[in-house]
């Protein structure tokens, strides 16, 4: 079984956002160290959209009073 990458996903108000940034193409794809976001509001399709991409995503909620 291949071992996922882990990748800090933040939650807020039921909403997922993932690190992401460009690929060749112009295609949004995740990294951790990404300069952009990917938005998902269901966490089962972002849980599977990260697994196709290797990674597993690690939650953290958001901090109280940091923008």
């Amino acid at each position: 079984m291949k071992t996922l990458a882990g990748i800090e996903v933040v939650q807020e108000n039921g909403v997922f956002r993932v690190p992401a940034d460009f690929a060749s193409g112009f295609v949004l794809v995740p990294v951790p160290d990404g300069k952009m976001n990917l938005f998902f509001w269901e966490k089962n399709r972002m849980r599977r959209f990260l697994r196709h991409h290797g990674f597993s995503p690690a939650l953290s909620p958001v901090a109280k009073g940091v923008n």
